[in-house]
């Protein structure tokens, strides 16, 4: 449209000329436009992981090759992509064909690179012409430069087998700009939130239940098949009745805690975390049925570590059983006294050289 009327201002053509040839190209431009718009639509599904590229990114990169959809049974894009121990792979299928052979699986240990392959390969599978004109976009850098004899057949082999990212941004559109796509953080940060069921061995003669609540941030490696995570949790359980000779009792142990872990990834949706801690609180007894009865609390510090298994089930949330070994550094004597100075206390619990524990619950990863 700018060069048609550049055109009538130089040469001073008739007007009328001018605007039927302005008429004309406007009415061609609504003309493609209605016929794009009336062939079936493009529709993609992408799930991934929350360090791998978004959905944007992915459709960007299959646009940029501009396949022409013109069979309704591959207007449809199917995309998974999952983490593994040694990266990332990724599942393409067209779930409006009956043909199992347009499934494809690749995989990479970097997702944006997985990406920009999987996009590739979904647009040559709507339309098996996008790669010739891929590489028919591909810029001729030594074509016709003096001495380098004719053209392509002057090219090296390794440049005509150039990367498949290189073809892709080589084919976007004439007329629209460069455009970077973002590229993940080598190192990416989520928050973490769990809630659990603990048991406790060590903190009473028999094994005290309650809840804990977990806080902590994760951050990704840039090989996305282990992370490094910080927690902080609270707990808080209650034994049983303790029944003695002078009285009953009731413990309560009272702790927080903090860990640092590697969490690795094993599997299609599973991952282990070996962690270390450090737990600092309280125990407390309750006494009752005896005179004279009272509370009595005691410092509770222990170091120790963890072991934390993870299953995804959908989404963000994943199922967590962990289990727990701790050194207590005081170890408190919770006892009745008798009347007899000279007689052996009633002993409630002694805290043993060892604390044991496990839990059971849910967590669940931002983004």
């Amino acid at each position: 449209m700018t060069v048609a009327a550049r055109r009538c201002t130089l040469r001073a053509v008739d007007r009328r000329h001018c605007a039927i040839g302005l008429g004309v190209f406007i009415a061609s431009a609504v003309t493609a436009t209605w016929v794009y718009a009336a062939g079936p639509q493009l529709r993609v599904v992408y799930q991934a992981p929350a360090e791998c590229p978004s959905a944007r990114v992915f459709e960007q990169q299959v646009q940029r090759l501009r396949p022409e959809v013109t069979d309704a049974s591959r207007s449809s894009l199917d995309v998974q992509i999952e983490r593994e121990s040694q990266g990332f792979r990724g599942t393409l299928r067209m779930p409006e064909s009956s043909d199992a052979s347009l499934t494809r699986e690749l995989r990479s240990r970097d997702c944006l690179e997985l990406v920009k392959a999987l996009a590739l390969v979904g647009a040559v599978l709507i339309d098996p012409d996008t790669r010739a004109r891929a590489e028919a976009a591909e810029p001729e850098s030594n074509a016709g430069t003096p001495g380098s004899g004719a053209g392509s057949d002057a090219r090296p082999a390794q440049r005509r087998r150039s990367a498949p990212a290189t073809r892709a941004s080589a084919a976007r559109p004439a007329g629209v700009p460069s455009e970077r796509v973002a590229t993940p953080s080598a190192a990416r940060w989520s928050a973490l939130v769990a809630a659990a069921i603990h048991v406790q061995y060590g903190v009473a003669p028999n094994w005290a239940l309650g809840p804990r609540l977990t806080a902590g941030v994760r951050r990704w490696a840039e090989s996305g098949w282990y992370a490094v995570e910080g927690r902080v949790s609270v707990t808080r359980t209650w034994s049983g009745e303790i029944e003695r000779d002078i009285g009953d009792a009731r413990m309560r142990w009272t702790a927080g805690r903090a860990e640092l872990c590697i969490r690795f990834e094993v599997g299609e949706g599973a991952a282990v975390s070996p962690c270390g801690m450090m737990e600092l609180g309280e125990t407390s007894s309750t006494g009752s049925r005896a005179a004279d009865a009272t509370t009595r609390r005691a410092l509770w510090a222990a170091p120790g570590g963890v072991l934390r298994s993870e299953i995804v089930l959908l989404g963000p949330w994943a199922v967590l059983v962990e289990a727990a070994a701790a050194r207590p550094l005081v170890r408190p004597h919770f006892y009745f006294d008798r009347a007899d100075p000279t007689a052996p206390d009633d002993v409630v619990y002694d805290v043993p050289a060892a604390a044991f524990g496990a839990g059971f619950g849910l967590g669940a990863q931002f983004p």
